[in-house]
């Protein structure tokens, strides 16, 4: 199974205040994990780990009705496509803009759910445990919106 995992979870720059600080500013070393790979696919330090949640979740709760690729873009960069899931003949492939390594071999359907559904899960547990209330009330159900 691949593997989004997040380390170092912190705060860059001011309090959290607005909805903005919430998708820029909770920050964390981020890196997908292919099995038997020697190296990450892909480590980013500072990735907007709830931007990247926000968008991915918004992608997931329509793939099985719309089997259209994901490109996570971010408002922080000019880049686009840092991460993305492309349909392929036999499943998806994962890729990442900046990679460290080469990997086209294909996830089943089942395999990006339950990878992106465990980062989610975790996200949505520590965050709330590391930041205030006012954090908590932004992480709300509705704001993982299909997340299992």
């Amino acid at each position: 199974m691949i593997e989004f995992r997040f380390e170092k979870l912190r705060r860059d720059g001011n309090e959290l205040e607005t909805n903005w600080d919430l998708l820029l500013r909770l920050v964390a070393d981020f890196s997908i994990i292919v099995p038997d790979a020697h190296i990450p696919l892909y480590r980013e330090e500072e990735f907007c780990v709830v931007e990247f949640a926000m968008q991915i979740t918004q992608w997931l709760a329509t793939l099985h009705t719309d089997l259209i690729d994901f490109s996570y873009n971010s408002i922080e960069s000019d880049e686009t496509g840092l991460v993305s899931i492309r349909k392929q003949q036999h499943g998806w492939t994962v890729a990442a803009l900046h990679q460290d390594v080469c990997e086209d071999r294909p996830f089943s359907t089942e395999d990006i759910e339950k990878g992106v559904g465990e980062f989610i899960a975790r996200l949505k547990k520590e965050v709330p445990a590391e930041f205030s209330s006012a954090v908590r009330v932004r992480l709300a159900p509705a704001s993982f919106a299909g997340s299992r």
